[in-house]
């Protein structure tokens, strides 16, 4: 047996690669309508000997397309209005902040707000661009339809609480002024032009776009806000139903005991102190004439009587000789005692020092009150220089 060996002959086969114009018209505007504009412009002006930066943009821009193929592409003028609207729906509304250099994208807006966006971004974030503004100013719930309460709380329905941006903007006339998300993006192409202006760059995404709408009833905060409901609920139940419930007197108690033992003052003392602060002192019973060499703080009336109170608590005495001596009910007793030329007199609970507090030049009989009170407490020469003006008659 003879075995028959055969030759096979190999044949050598070779690649061959066609660069289209209209290819790489297609390629770069598309990574330029993915946000790949510099590379999209790297690839025309580094893959085409005399290419340059000026007529990247203009095909970028479907304003010129590359035609033919291998060594014989030129460039010819262009009109592609679909290529456009793709390129201004993707780029549609982008602001630029020149002070910080940053580029901002509308993205929702807040319609409803509730008591869990009050404590402003989740985790206690702080966002980067706008910190006076995005933080808390003062008790919410008096002013909070202000614009400085809408940033604030504002920041828990973000994307991105530390890099995104809120403004109050006019949407629509159904939501009228609301508070407007954008999130921070790349710069856009060069030959796109970008709005300076807030209210601008959100009407010309609207043009292109629908915005977001987000509250505490919509959307993923919608089982955050039930919950919420549930437990604040349940909470007021367990307080109804707890027996040893504490008033608010004995927690200011426990509170004063806390106080006394890290400080020079004592439990009592620091008990005045915290009514005195709270405004729980009080301003209903009818106010006492008073011994100004007994007592070391109090008022002394433009007739010379002396009202003596507790530390901290001239506001609620003020109160009192408002209401029982002169009818009078105001919001602010201490400005109306100095407008009536009441002397306020205290000593410091930590520095001792005497002192003498008078808005209007004091009566004779005032001064002369006055002047017992520095005697019997030691008063230092500053308290004495407020008796060295010549009374009135």
């Amino acid at each position: 047996m003879t075995t028959a060996k055969t030759k096979k002959r190999s044949r050598s086969k070779g690649l061959c690669f066609i660069i289209t114009g209209a290819a790489l018209t297609h390629i770069t505007r598309n990574l330029a309508c993915e946000g790949r504009w510099p590379e999209a412009v790297r690839t025309l002006v580094q893959g085409l000997h005399g290419m340059t930066y000026e007529l990247a943009f203009r095909i970028l821009a479907g304003d010129a397309k590359l035609v033919g193929e291998n060594n014989s592409v030129d460039l010819v003028d262009d009109d592609d209005q679909e290529y456009r609207g793709r390129l201004l729906w993707f780029y549609a509304g982008i602001y630029r902040d020149a002070s910080r250099n940053i580029y901002l994208q509308p993205y929702a807006f807040v319609s409803g707000w509730s008591a869990q966006d009050l404590g402003g971004a989740p985790g206690g974030l702080t966002n980067k661009h706008r910190r006076q503004a995005m933080a808390r100013r003062g008790p919410l719930g008096t002013s909070w339809e202000s614009a400085d309460d809408k940033l604030y709380r504002s920041q828990h329905y973000m994307d991105d609480p530390v890099n995104d941006w809120a403004e109050v903007l006019y949407v629509d006339e159904k939501y009228n002024e609301r508070c407007v998300l954008l999130r921070s993006v790349a710069q856009p192409p060069l030959w796109v032009e970008p709005h300076f202006d807030l209210q601008s760059a959100l009407n010309a995404w609207l043009k292109h776009h629908e915005l977001e709408e987000r509250s505490a009833l919509r959307g993923p905060f919608w089982d955050d806000a039930i919950d919420e409901r549930r437990e604040i609920r349940e909470q007021a139940q367990r307080r109804r139903e707890k027996p040893d419930k504490q008033t608010r007197k004995e927690i200011r108690k426990q509170t004063a005991a806390a106080l006394a033992t890290d400080s020079p003052f004592t439990p009592d003392e620091a008990e005045t102190i915290l009514e005195g602060i709270s405004g729980e002192a009080d301003v209903d019973s009818v106010p006492e004439r008073g011994n100004s060499e007994d007592s070391k703080h109090g008022y002394i009336l433009r007739d010379g009587s002396f009202y003596p109170c507790e530390y901290m608590q001239h506001r609620a005495l003020a109160t009192r000789l408002l209401k029982h001596l002169h009818s009078v009910e105001t919001d602010d007793p201490d400005k109306e005692a100095d407008e009536r030329g009441w002397v306020k007199v205290q000593i410091g609970m930590l520095d001792k020092m005497a002192r003498v507090m008078a808005v209007r030049r004091m009566t004779e009989v005032q001064r002369k009150t006055a002047l017992e009170w520095c005697v019997a407490h030691n008063a230092g020469p500053e308290a004495l220089q407020e008796l060295m003006t010549p009374p009135e008659r």
